[in-house]
């Protein structure tokens, strides 16, 4: 639904969806990343960075949780 409203130049309509599924799932990093660009376009630019800082923790900790792709033998 966000995607729609961002297509049909809706950028207020697609911040509250995509509040709205961060609010029910905080750790969907792609709902991050789409509220970020979002709020560019709403020249929210606070709130696109912080939303920026955290997909970049909520990176980083995935990365710290996955095993090293080349184990020392």
């Amino acid at each position: 639904m966000a995607r729609l409203a961002r297509a049909e130049g809706n950028q207020q309509e697609a911040a509250s969806f995509l509040e709205e599924v961060i609010a029910a799932k905080p750790d969907y990093t792609p709902a991050h990343v789409l509220l970020a660009q979002t709020y560019i376009k709403l020249k929210r630019v606070q709130d696109a960075a912080r939303e920026r800082a955290l997909v970049k923790k909520m990176n980083a900790d995935e990365q710290r949780r996955m095993p090293a792709q080349n184990p020392e033998r």
